[in-house]
């Protein structure tokens, strides 16, 4: 008689839980981030073009992670942490808190965050029909110049 093994995916093993699992990559994904971020200066503009075209082409190595990381069903934790770390890398060099009140200062950080995620998510959903660099130049442009850039 052949004895029947069962064949439980290793991660069930590792992890309690799908949260668990889900987390871990977060986690992953966000150390990978810091570690890229860390290599630039971002009180330079151009070293702040290359930085987004770094991030976008570690997104787009990593397109099916990003996916699950920015899908509707994802947890908004993910995305706060990108805030955070944006706050931590970016607004530091360029906008001071002596600049804007703190609630001012979050607002920004929100619109400029959750703006670029969302056009990060739509190009990933997309297919990335532009290159990391094009993607790059477009968030660039509109963070650095807004829509009076556009004509």
């Amino acid at each position: 008689m052949k004895r029947q093994t069962s064949i439980v995916p290793h991660f069930i093993l590792i992890y309690s839980s799908q949260y668990d699992l889900l987390n871990a990559i977060e986690e992953e994904f966000i150390e990978d981030m810091v570690s890229t971020l860390n290599q630039y200066n971002f009180s330079k503009e151009e070293e702040a073009l290359m930085m987004t075209e770094k991030i976008l082409e570690y997104i787009a190595r990593n397109s099916d992670v990003c996916q699950t990381l920015l899908s509707e069903n994802s947890d908004i934790h993910f995305q706060k942490k990108g805030m955070m770390i944006t706050q931590e890398f970016i607004f530091k060099n360029w906008i001071t808190d002596s600049q804007f009140d703190r609630e001012t200062f979050e607002y920004i950080n929100i619109f400029v965050v959750s703006g670029s995620i969302y056009v990060i998510k739509n190009w990933v959903e997309n297919g990335m029909d532009k290159t990391p660099k094009e993607m790059a130049e477009i968030i660039n442009n509109f963070i650095n110049k807004g829509l009076s850039n556009i004509r």
